[in-house]
């Protein structure tokens, strides 16, 4: 069992990488941080201006998505997390997003 501690305030969601050696995790600090199971920080990114909601791998493990209280959802490229696109939500927040199938 591991202990990840690494976000500034509370951690909100956590997802798993398919290939099961990745744990993305998203906090009230904005900040999606990748794990090794071991408990090693591979990436810190700032990844929204307000509290992280959801986060989660597709099924194939090449993409992220992230939703914010900044009305955003983000979408990043799996593992090296580069941002792929940001689609900016007018009503309200997006408080969970999960991709369908393993694509």
């Amino acid at each position: 069992m591991q202990t990840l501690q690494g976000h500034d305030n509370a951690a909100i969601a956590t997802s798993f990488h398919p290939d099961g050696d990745l744990i993305a995790s998203a906090g009230a600090d904005g900040i999606v941080n990748i794990w090794r199971l071991d408990g090693t920080l591979l990436q810190k990114i700032p990844a929204h201006e307000h509290i992280i909601y959801s986060v989660s791998f597709n099924g194939a493990g090449n993409l992220l998505a992230t939703t914010s209280e900044d009305r955003t959802i983000k979408l990043w490229q799996g593992k090296n997390l580069a941002l792929l696109k940001t689609i900016k939500i007018d009503q309200s927040p997006v408080y969970c997003i999960r991709f369908r199938g393993d694509r």
